[in-house]
């Protein structure tokens, strides 16, 4: 049965909310339930926790966890979580309020997909914009970021909007720059800086140099005046880095920034290198069902923007070959976007999948062109190659129906869907797991439809199957599954055991802990900083100075033969609190147990 959505997308409003509710029901299931996320999260929503306990407003100046500085970013992003939490009521509300941390990242998705659609409605028409919007507001990558409380979902709307504004005052004829686009381009910029750094900038600069440069309009540069959008950036930016600099010095913030920026870009830190095609290896994954035709999409964007000269040195044929024709081509300006970012995040060394989130409303709008622009679209006939493609896109989409029931199995192979003790219980025999296989099941019939559509250059109904897909698996998995089995959330698990144990001793709140071996960030929130994380040499020390507290330890560090068995000799293993997971942080199963503090004799 097909559902027919011409009147609604005849409409503004109707487009609007269809491509709200799509990316709606993608980032919102599973934000209230499910636990804090190891590592970033956690110490995103630490840190504004700390911001919201501080006695004045010093606090909100320089981000904290724990005890130590938190200047991995900008603080926006925790005045903006802050804000969330204190107007929905959860100031004095524990990790349950979690779902008020994450609703800014949430709600920034969705406006990120509603500029991605503005944008493509001005671009190409509303069929295309709509697409767009869709593609970018379901894909897999910015549903799980949006499921985190973190910077990244806010710095892109922030981005995504400001690229709105660019585009229209690069199609604006006037010879004059609206002071209120000016004003409002370069205070979205000024709020990327806040959020998360240079990335906001960037994206900025290179678009402009790039236009100006492709088009040999270089008065362009002059009109966005860039003097003055500097002028405005450092009156919003500044007040801040006076302000850190009195609580912290100066020379503490430019080790910061020299640290997070350059650091960062030339070596891999944390363990996150890659080489250079990384984000190009996962985009056909992170993008579905939108990588269907992205790669043909930037061949004919290229086509179409450019204007041949044979003439001239080879460097200099390549570099010609970017000028526009008319010279308010969307398809330069997508590229002018899309390309210089792309490639500085596939040179930087330290990389994650959701550093080229910034490039990927231009993606999804050159997709959706060539999707609804059909094979007269494309700069080519299809090929041998182009047919693979086709078949690789259908069986990731096929994995990716596959995904809540396949994380079942697995799950239950491993003995890791069940905790009996605590409750918590996803059986295979439940008809929750019912409910996924027929996901998997109808996700490989529509995928196999798809590729036959694609084939035929049917692209629009195999991209209807494509959106079908991953907005069922995004909503089982997130809002079904992941809540629900035990295997990933030891940190609420062995909290649980604990509020258990301080319950039997007669106590209102969790006694005096520690940590070893198992010291993920989560623990700090979720026990409310109840929770010392500690090294093998300060575990003796802590024992003695707490003799009714616990201790949260890995069992291979504690047990009988354990490394540091001899520093644990006053320790008292609870058995009924043993905890087996999988700690995804490092991506090994661990076992996980309360130890009581014995009374020394």
């Amino acid at each position: 049965m097909r559902i027919d959505l011409t009147p609604l997308l005849k409409r503004p409003l109707g487009q609007a909310f269809l491509v709200a509710l799509l990316t709606a029901l993608c980032v919102l299931p599973g934000i209230a339930s499910l636990p804090t996320i190891d590592r970033d999260e956690a110490r995103f929503v630490q840190a504004t926790r700390q911001m919201l306990d501080s006695a004045d407003w010093h606090g909100y100046v320089v981000p904290r966890f724990g005890d130590q500085l938190r200047l991995q970013k900008p603080p926006a992003i925790y005045w903006v979580q802050s804000a969330s939490v204190a107007a929905l009521g959860g100031v004095d509300r524990g990790p349950e309020a979690i779902w008020m941390y994450r609703l800014p990242g949430a709600l920034a998705a969705i406006a990120t997909a509603l500029a991605t659609w503005w944008l493509g409605r001005r671009m190409f028409g509303a069929l295309t914009g709509t697409l767009a919007g869709v593609l970018i507001g379901i894909c897999p990558l910015v549903a799980f970021d949006a499921h985190q409380a973190r910077a990244d979902q806010v710095m892109v709307a922030v981005t995504t909007w400001m690229m709105v504004l660019l585009w229209r005052l690069w199609t604006t004829r006037d010879s004059s720059t609206p002071w209120f686009t000016l004003l409002g381009l370069y205070g979205l910029c000024a709020a990327g800086i806040l959020l998360k750094g240079p990335i906001t900038p960037f994206v900025l600069g290179s678009t402009v140099l790039s236009m100006a440069a492709a088009t040999r309009r270089w008065s362009w540069i002059v009109r966005v005046q860039p003097w003055t959008g500097a002028l405005i950036v450092l009156m919003i930016v500044v007040p801040w880095i006076v302000l850190a600099a009195r609580e912290i010095g100066g020379d503490t913030i430019a080790g910061a920034i020299r640290r997070e920026v350059f650091e960062r870009a030339g070596s891999g830190m944390e363990g996150h290198w890659a080489p250079p095609g990384y984000h190009l290896v996962l985009l056909p994954v992170l993008f579905f069902p939108g990588s269907l035709l992205t790669g043909l999409a930037i061949q004919w964007a290229w086509v179409r923007a450019r204007r041949t000269r044979r003439s001239g040195s080879l460097p200099l044929r390549i570099w010609s070959s970017l000028t526009a024709r008319g010279g308010r081509h969307p398809e330069l300006f997508l590229l002018c976007w899309l390309l210089p970012t792309w490639i500085v995040f596939e040179l930087v060394a330290t990389k994650l999948p959701h550093y080229v989130l910034p490039c990927y409303p231009a993606i999804a709008l050159l997709s959706a062109r060539a999707i609804v622009g059909g094979l007269s679209s494309l700069p080519r006939a299809l090929d041998p190659v182009n047919r693979f493609g086709y078949g690789v896109w259908a069986v990731i989409g096929a994995c990716i129906g596959w995904m809540p029931a396949g994380l079942m199995v697995a799950l239950d192979r491993a003995g890791l869907l069940s905790d009996p003790s605590l409750g918590w219980s996803l059986p295979l025999a439940s008809s929750a797991f019912a409910l996924v296989l027929v996901a998997g099941f109808y996700g490989s019939v529509l995928m196999w439809r798809a590729r036959r559509q694609a084939l035929r250059g049917d692209f629009g109904s195999a991209i209807r199957g494509g959106i079908a897909i991953t907005v069922m698996s995004l909503v089982c998995t997130m809002g079904i599954v992941l809540p629900r089995v035990p295997a990933p959330w030891i940190t609420v698990r062995i909290l649980e055991h604990a509020r258990h144990e301080a319950s039997n001793r007669g106590l209102d709140a969790l006694p005096d802990m520690a940590a070893i071996g198992y010291v993920e960030d989560s623990l700090l929130f979720e026990s409310g900083r109840r929770v010392e994380r500690l090294g093998a040499e300060a575990l003796p020390a802590w024992i003695s100075q707490h003799p009714d507290g616990l201790i949260i330890a890995t069992t291979d560090l504690l047990g009988r033969d354990g490394p540091i068995a001899a520093g644990a000799a006053r320790l008292q293993p609870i058995e009924s609190s043993r905890v087996r997971g999988f700690n995804y942080s490092k991506g090994k199963v661990v076992e996980v147990m309360l130890y009581a503090v014995v009374p020394e004799r």
